[in-house]
């Protein structure tokens, strides 16, 4: 919402027949679209434009009219002239636009930025029924991309990072995040502990990877045996993919063992009944 004076110093101006040099036209309120109506000039464009760029426009329009016209817009701060930041961020919430200039990397950073690596953040911007998203880096290095805010704009802030899952006979079990490209073989089993001395097979280590990329969507089975030294030099190459499973197994004394608690923890089997006479 704007509100628009007109300041006449002319004798035979727009204002003259009241003798008033001064006229308020009020508040108006910019539509969806970024325009606004306003008397004698008619229908202007508001958004991506300062007050500044607005009152030029606006005396333009007076030209004829006004003999020495001056123009004073002032946008009318309301509670609903504010942005809701929501998502992976550190302190989401609504926040108000004060001067009418932020952009949506000064949105997020009043929230304490986001919580997820930069690299694999997704920045989305909703405007009514407008949606659209881009990387964060594509924000901070493309001014373009860091559009101006409106009110009632919704940023939703999304963490894409990828992980791996570990299971089996590891120190460590469960889903570990990894920046994309820098995480090899060997540093994965390194974040995971590595292996239980006493209970992991070192020969058969195995990683599953799913081939969502192919028709058949099968996932491909890596076997890594940890007793051979020559494999540590390919670990070393070996790039993590997001969604990879590790599983290391168990010796076979390990199972064999396992079998023989559950055999003892079984109950008795009732007696043969004898037979008859």
């Amino acid at each position: 919402m704007i509100e628009v004076t007109i300041l006449d110093a002319g004798e035979e101006g727009l204002l003259s027949p009241t003798q008033v040099k001064v006229l308020n036209l009020g508040r108006f309120t910019v539509d969806q679209d970024g325009f606004v109506t306003l008397p004698f000039v008619g229908r202007q464009r508001t958004a991506d434009r300062s007050p500044e760029s607005l009152q030029k426009q606006i005396v333009e329009g007076l030209r004829g009219a006004a003999i020495n016209p001056q123009v004073t817009v002032t946008v009318v701060e309301r509670p609903s002239s504010s942005v809701t930041v929501s998502g992976n961020v550190r302190s989401p919430g609504r926040f108000p636009l004060a001067g009418g200039e932020e952009r949506v990397l000064d949105a997020i950073a009043s929230t304490g930025g986001s919580a997820s690596a930069l690299s694999s953040t997704i920045v989305t911007l909703v405007r009514g029924s407008q949606r659209a998203s881009a990387p964060f880096d594509r924000l901070v290095g493309d001014d373009r991309q860091n559009v101006r805010l409106q009110p009632g704009d919704q940023i939703i802030v999304e963490g894409n990072e990828p992980s791996f899952t570990a299971l089996g006979a590891f120190k460590s079990t469960g889903e570990f995040k990894f920046d994309a490209g820098k995480l090899t073989l060997a540093k994965a089993l390194g974040r995971v502990g590595g292996l239980v001395d006493d209970r992991a097979d070192a020969r058969n280590v195995y990683l599953f990877r799913s081939q969502t990329e192919t028709a058949s969507a099968r996932p491909v089975i890596y076997h890594i045996n940890l007793r051979e030294v020559a494999n540590f030099a390919s670990m070393q190459t070996f790039q993590m993919q997001d969604g990879d499973i590790l599983y290391a197994s168990n010796v076979p004394i390990v199972n064999a063992a396992k079998l023989l608690t559950v055999l003892q923890k079984s109950p008795p089997l009732p007696a043969a009944p004898a037979p008859e006479k």
